[in-house]
């Protein structure tokens, strides 16, 4: 991910309803917040090109002294989905990951967002409990 796609990925982020994580909080994050975010040598933010064209991105965070990274969103262009983007994006997410310390990945989508929920069984994640999800802006 380069500064020059963070204005096309907040416009997909904030029209995309999926993206809300309650019904009170905006579920995407600012420019600022995407900014500062690609400096970062330790998350894997990834965009898939078409031509010049963005057809999909991914982006992770990573806690170094744990280990522990968080696949935070996801998203492919409805008219470039069934070409495996969202696999490829992810795999390559993990790997990026993987060698920059990961030793664990978890992710959180919707119960009722069916296409997530098999692209992390695809990918070997293992099903944990139902929470509720909690937030606040500070």
């Amino acid at each position: 991910m380069r500064a020059e796609d963070i204005e096309e990925i907040v416009r997909i982020g904030t029209k995309e309803k999926y993206f809300q994580v309650s019904s009170s909080l905006d579920g995407f994050w600012s420019r600022k917040q995407l900014h500062n975010w690609i400096k970062s040598n330790d998350d894997v933010l990834l965009v898939a090109e078409d031509g010049d064209r963005m057809v999909g991105f991914a982006i992770s965070s990573l806690h170094k002294p744990t280990g522990k990274a968080t696949f935070e969103n996801l998203w492919v262009d409805p008219s470039s989905r069934n070409r495996n983007i969202a696999t490829k994006l992810s795999l390559h997410l993990i790997k990026g990951l993987k060698a920059n310390g990961a030793t664990y990945i978890c992710g959180m989508t919707k119960t009722n967002n069916k296409n997530m929920l098999r692209l992390f069984d695809k990918l070997g994640f293992d099903k944990g409990y139902e929470y509720n999800w909690m937030g606040k802006l500070i």
